[in-house]
């Protein structure tokens, strides 16, 4: 029985493999979702995904098209069932032979809402955790992704023949074998690099960044800077940190973790802020801490937040 399970187990992921080639957003999230059920799942995927890879590095040939007018395309549910009927490597020979053309797919968006945190496995085994208010699109080319807005975490399956690239404003995050979070936000950019090492290219020189790095930019320049990456891609873990960061940049990521909504009063824009953020499920516990923090009234109202200095506040 557990042969049969394995094999079953196998089927069900090479599906996978052939539904991302040309998947939208439903297809990514029902993948997202059936991962989820079994860790077991992931671990079949990861293998053919592995065998998937290895047959392209090999340069396998495509299938030739015939010189008559016989040959007939064949369609995705004769692919499909050509391939369950072969073996392991039968199996994946089909998906690169059949199923990879010279065209690579269109793009596919995929977005979170505010507050909204999702983990996608990317084809290539390339994990990525998308905190709220994201916007991604994957899938327009080999290894290659573009980060549009809002901030990610990826876990990079390194392949040093294919670098994988995230496009971020013009900018280029080149993997060297890691883990790393990216953010940006309305001008504001931040890479920190978890483990490994990455290289960033903004159009010039590269510069290359290892683990407990972080470079952060806006519109008058960048830094580079120094950090325990346990305490980096924050969002994740519920703690948002900060080093004289505007007030302005605080918001905004709180907003966008929680979904709560936050604004502020104009006068408090640059406010500088140094410290920790504790996420609390109760919104309101976290927006008023921070308040307190800065010596600052929280003014709620119809579940909407703004921060005032105290001579503004409305009681």
């Amino acid at each position: 029985m557990a042969g049969n399970g394995n094999a079953d187990l196998r089927r069900e992921a090479i599906g996978w493999r052939i539904r991302l080639r040309d998947g939208g957003a439903e297809e990514w999230e029902s993948f997202a979702a059936w991962l989820e059920e079994d860790p077991a799942r992931s671990a079949a995927y990861d293998a053919v995904a592995a065998a998937d890879q290895a047959l392209r590095a090999a340069d396998v040939p495509p299938p030739r098209l015939s010189a008559n007018d016989d040959f007939v395309q064949p369609t995705g549910r004769s692919v499909r069932r050509w391939i369950l009927a072969g073996g392991a490597v039968a199996l994946v020979a089909g998906i690169v032979g059949l199923t990879l053309g010279d065209q690579a797919p269109a793009p596919t968006e995929i977005a979170t809402a505010a507050g909204e945190h999702r983990t996608i496995t990317l084809a290539d085994g390339t994990a990525v955790a998308l905190n709220g208010g994201t916007r991604l699109r994957v899938g327009g080319g080999d290894r290659k992704v573009e980060m549009v807005s809002g901030e990610a975490t990826f876990t990079v399956r390194h392949d040093s023949r294919r670098p994988f690239e995230v496009r971020v404003d013009g900018r280029v995050v080149r993997d060297a074998g890691t883990v790393f979070n990216l953010l940006s936000d309305r001008g504001r950019f931040s890479l920190e690099v978890i483990e490994g090492a990455v290289e960033y290219d903004p159009g010039g020189t590269p510069t290359r960044l290892s683990a407990g790095q972080a470079l952060r930019g806006d519109g008058e320049g960048r830094s580079v800077s120094t950090a325990d990456p346990k305490i980096m891609a924050g969002w994740r873990s519920g703690q948002l940190n900060y080093d004289l960061a505007p007030l302005s940049a605080v918001i905004s990521d709180l907003s966008r973790t929680t979904g709560a909504t936050v604004s502020l009063d104009p006068s408090l824009d640059q406010l500088p802020f140094t410290g920790s953020i504790r996420i609390d499920p109760d919104h309101s516990v976290t927006v008023r801490r921070l308040a307190e923090a800065l010596g600052v009234v929280a003014v709620g109202r119809e579940g909407r937040w703004r921060l005032e200095p105290h001579r503004r506040a409305r009681r």
